[in-house]
């Protein structure tokens, strides 16, 4: 398949509101992203964490690809510097979702090394248009008729540890479309995380009024966490934190709820419980 019949089956796909219908594996993306290990026996496991964000990614930018409006194709440069050009294959925004939606269209493995450094060069030029855009308003789908490991790798490195929301579909020499999870994860085989190898620092509170229903509370506590988990990630830290309940509370615990991080994770200046 040449690289404009390429083009011109998507684009007819998008108009006629048909390519999340016939694409097939929408499924197995949702077996993916639901079948998360739930085992008491395990703290945090690699391999659970990174291959479900690729499914999540995908089913994330499939529900903001309704009404999609074209913006621009290959022949038309999205560079706000008319002395630079960067030209998407497709570009589309979706009214209904507030979101802008790139196509990078590839159709041999040639093509593969250059993928990951057009969408990020892709999404820092979008900034430049919508400057108060969150990386959840920006969604990649990236068809191609091949996926080597170099693209693999590339594509999962962008969408699980760079966050970036990323559909990948594979074209069949039938222009049957199906959805590409990257398979570029070697799993670690983890067991049991040993307590003396996490170092946490604990922050518990007491609320003014002690009738306040524990709802509210544990409403309070993921709005804390969002926060801290804010701020980790623009200081390019990682790692987990845990909002819990103490049922010993009022007769072994002087502590309703609190909320548990990694030590490396928190601020010099934060007064926290070194555990």
């Amino acid at each position: 398949m040449l690289e404009q019949e390429l083009q011109d089956f998507i684009e007819d796909l998008i108009g006629r509101g048909e390519l999340v219908n016939i694409t097939t594996g929408w499924d197995d993306a949702k077996t993916i992203a639901a079948d998360r290990q739930q085992s008491g026996e395990f703290l945090l496991l690699l391999d659970d964490l990174v291959v479900h964000r690729a499914a999540e990614a995908a089913l994330a930018v499939k529900d903001r690809l309704g009404q999609l409006v074209p913006v621009a194709n290959s022949h038309a440069s999205i560079s706000l510097d008319r002395s630079q050009t960067l030209f998407t294959d497709l570009l589309y925004v979706s009214p209904s979702t507030g979101t802008v939606v790139v196509f990078e269209l590839k159709r041999s493995r040639k093509s593969a090394r250059e993928t990951a450094t057009e969408l990020i060069a892709y999404e820092q030029e979008l900034r430049n248009h919508l400057h108060f855009a969150a990386r959840t308003d920006i969604c990649f789908v990236v068809v191609s008729t091949d996926y080597s490991p170099l693209l693999d790798h590339s594509l999962l490195s962008l969408t699980a540890w760079h966050g970036l929301r990323i559909l990948c579909l594979k074209v069949e020499p039938d222009k049957q479309l199906s959805v590409h999870i990257p398979e570029a994860w070697t799993s670690l085989g983890q067991s049991l995380i040993p307590a003396r190898h996490v170092d946490t620092t604990t922050l518990t509170f007491v609320p003014h009024n002690p009738d306040v229903p524990l709802d509210r509370l544990g409403a309070l506590m993921n709005g804390v966490l969002e926060i801290i988990a804010r701020e980790a990630d623009r200081n390019g830290a990682t790692g987990f934190g845990i909002a819990w309940e103490d049922t010993r509370y009022l007769t072994g615990s002087r502590h309703q709820i609190g909320l548990t991080e990694p030590f490396s994770s928190w601020s010099d200046d934060v007064d926290g419980q070194r555990i």
